[in-house]
């Protein structure tokens, strides 16, 4: 490379691009090492009775807000 002003500018680019995914391989190192250490989160799963008759139709626009009355009805704490 004979032009500095080019050199320049890609170890300026270099050094952003490195400066900003630093902490994405940082990130990526930490939870794989928890993960492999056995600190894998836990799921809990809960069967839900509802009530005789109840449709829920999930293509509605207002589905998401028909499941959290359902739910709350049948007083379930609930996180999604």
């Amino acid at each position: 490379m004979d032009n500095p002003k080019l050199r320049k500018l890609l170890i300026t680019l270099h050094l952003l691009f490195a400066g900003l995914m630093a902490p994405a391989f940082i990130l990526i190192a930490v939870t794989g090492g928890a993960y492999l250490l056995g600190q894998k989160g836990e799921e809990t799963k809960v069967a839900i009775s509802l009530p005789a008759g109840t449709v829920i139709d999930l293509k509605s626009p207002t589905a998401e807000d028909d499941i959290r009355q359902l739910l709350a009805s049948a007083n379930i704490d609930h996180d999604f």
